[in-house]
């Protein structure tokens, strides 16, 4: 499995984006690291919500995948990501161009909990709310590798990690979001060797939580992995 990191950051500081590629299946589209996608590009987008730091670079993205890639992108997300996502095709093209991406962007609705499989990938998935009305999809690729960011999790939301070796997991003391100490809590309960912090600003002392774990610490951004 390969998994390469665009971006670790939250929309309210200047790191990129949190995204990435697993797979080569592309995780979220911030106006940060739409380059990054369009560098490596995906014929495929998982959402994980509706918020800009996370579908603002969707307009780039849909027009490379309009005038410039040879094959069709399919979008998959919840309806409202969805619904959203299309608001912003429709605004931001001229006529010519939405006709063009009408025929190109394929859009997967996502029930809150489930499983697709994506170029012999398998991912479940399943929802954490946010804040407000989002609902975040995370996602857990082969069984191995879980993403999940923008959401505030309890300890007993630890069954979904259960088995997983590696979990990209949101690290925020901001409102609506899990803290690093939780996090810990949860990958401790579920028996996760390795968990690294995304969609985080300032960086907080870990090493508390580290004794627990193979691997616990914040991921970089422009990280490779091959597991």
């Amino acid at each position: 499995m390969d998994i390469k990191i665009w971006g670790v950051g939250s929309g309210l500081c200047e790191r990129k984006n949190t995204s990435a590629q697993i797979n080569g299946i592309q995780i979220d589209a911030g106006p940060s690291v739409y380059q990054d996608i369009l560098n490596h590009f995906p014929e495929h987008l998982l959402i994980t919500h509706p918020h800009g730091d996370h579908i603002g670079g969707i307009w780039h993205v849909a027009l490379f995948a309009g005038f410039k890639s040879p094959k069709p992108l399919h979008i998959y997300g919840s309806s409202l990501s969805i619904e959203r996502i299309k608001h912003i095709i429709r605004e931001q093209s001229d006529h010519e161009a939405y006709q063009v991406l009408q025929q190109k962007l394929h859009y997967h609705i996502l029930p809150e909990k489930g499983s697709i499989t994506i170029n012999n990938t398998k991912i479940d998935f399943e929802t954490r709310h946010h804040i407000a009305e989002i609902h975040t999809h995370i996602f857990k690729f082969n069984d191995k590798v879980v993403w999940a960011t923008d959401i505030h999790e309890t300890e007993e939301d630890f069954p979904f990690y259960q088995g997983t070796d590696l979990v990209f997991h949101v690290m925020y003391r901001g409102k609506a979001h899990t803290t690093p100490e939780m996090v810990a809590r949860i990958m401790k309960r579920a028996h996760v060797p390795r968990v690294l912090g995304i969609h985080y600003c300032d960086k907080k002392d870990l090493t508390p939580y580290a004794k627990d774990f193979q691997e616990f610490r914040y991921a970089e951004e422009g990280e490779s992995f091959h597991l």
